[in-house]
């Protein structure tokens, strides 16, 4: 009974924050009147430092700014992560997002605090060129160790709950998705077939793990 509540606990928070994270984001392109990370003019808002230097993401029009083309992705630099890192910083800077839900992942903010002690990152779908579904500005949950990520934080039980908390419970359409992804004890990225997603719906093997796509609005 008990793992069972904190398990619905852990499910209703979830839900509660990709939920806050999609009104921070559609209340920052109302604000900005551009999409997080991939504004152009960034800095003129958020300073010339607000992102952590890096030589992979120095765009072509400066470092912290986007190229504008309506998709969270590597802006034209050659780290798929540059616009990624830029939207969760200048969402914490324009206090849309809690510095509590960034701080405790990678220290250049390129990715937030997600659930199961994981992380997680925006990004258009197509991540990082492993699948690409529509190419449409999602949230991503990773789990993250060592400075890099070892594959994904949900179960597919806990991604079958969520999506029925916020959507249709059908890992393959609406707003949540679930998509096969790496055996949790394995400590890789590599794809597992059928580990979250069999015969079009979530399976019930708590030994693997889904990665976990909320597409916003």
């Amino acid at each position: 009974m008990g793992k069972t509540l904190i398990q619905q606990a852990e499910i209703r928070a979830a839900a509660s924050q990709l939920q806050k994270m999609e009104t921070s984001y559609n209340a920052f392109r109302l604000k900005y009147n551009c999409i997080v990370g991939d504004c152009a003019n960034a800095t003129d808002f958020f300073g010339i430092d607000y992102v952590v230097a890096s030589g992979s993401c120095t765009l072509p029009n400066g470092r912290g700014n986007g190229n504008n083309n309506g998709l969270i992705d590597n802006g034209g630099a050659a780290g798929w992560f540059c616009e990624s890192m830029q939207g969760a910083k200048s969402l914490e800077l324009s206090n849309l997002l809690p510095t509590s839900i960034v701080t405790p992942c990678w220290s250049n903010s390129s990715i937030f605090k997600g659930v199961n002690d994981g992380c997680a990152y925006f990004y258009n779908d197509d991540l990082n060129g492993s699948v690409t579904l529509i190419k449409q500005n999602t949230i991503s949950w990773f789990t993250i160790a060592g400075g890099g990520y070892t594959g994904p934080t949900l179960s597919p039980v806990q991604a079958r709950l969520i999506d029925e908390k916020i959507d249709n419970g059908t890992p393959t359409t609406g707003k949540f998705r679930g998509l096969d992804a790496a055996n949790k004890s394995s400590g890789t990225s590599t794809i597992v077939v059928n580990s979250c997603v069999t015969s079009g719906v979530y399976n019930l093997n708590e030994d693997y793990t889904c990665r976990a796509l909320y597409y916003f609005k």
